[in-house]
C-alpha cells in the first residue's frame, strides 16, 4: 500500500482534485465489492455518478476506514466524496484501472470521461414478486 498511490487529476462538474490517491472509485450504486458501502449515498437512477476516494495514508488507517465501510451508516471526512453528472480523470502516471472486475494498465497521459445515461436501463419484474422491488 505504501507505493500504490497514483498521481491523478479528477474533475467533476463543481470540483477539481489534484494529487496522489490510494484509491478512487466511481459508480452509481452504493455498494463496492458486494459488501462495502463505499458510496453510501449513491442512487442508481439519479443520473449522477458518485466518487469516493482516499488520499495516501498508513496501511492501518486505510484498513480501518475500509472495515468501517461495511457499516451502511458510516461516514468519514477522510473519504473524499463527490457526485456529478460527469467526471474526467487524468492519469499523471502509469496506473491500473479496474472496470467491472477487469484490470487494465494505462500509461501516463491517458484520460477517462465518465458519465451515465439516466433512466437508460429498463428492467422487467414479475407483477407480484415474492420480495419487494423499487420502481417509479
Amino acid at each position: 500500500m505504501r507505493n500504490s498511490s497514483r498521481l491523478l487529476r479528477i474533475e467533476s462538474d463543481n470540483n477539481v482534485y489534484d494529487g496522489r490517491f490510494l484509491i478512487a472509485v466511481f459508480g452509481n450504486a452504493p455498494l463496492y465489492g458486494r459488501y462495502v458501502w463505499w458510496m453510501p449515498d449513491a442512487l442508481v437512477d439519479d443520473g449522477r455518478i458518485d466518487m469516493s476516494a482516499l488520499r495516501p495514508q498508513s496501511p492501518v488507517q486505510a484498513w480501518y476506514l475500509l472495515m468501517r465501510c461495511f457499516n451502511r451508516d458510516f461516514r468519514s471526512n477522510k473519504i473524499l466524496r463527490d457526485q456529478s453528472e460527469r467526471f474526467t480523470v487524468y492519469l499523471q502516471e502509469e496506473s491500473y484501472v479496474q472496470v467491472d472486475g477487469e484490470v487494465y494498465k494505462y500509461g501516463a497521459g491517458e484520460t477517462f470521461e465518465l458519465s451515465v445515461a439516466p433512466k437508460a436501463l429498463k428492467v422487467r419484474v414479475p407483477e407480484n414478486p415474492e420480495y419487494s422491488v423499487w420502481s417509479d
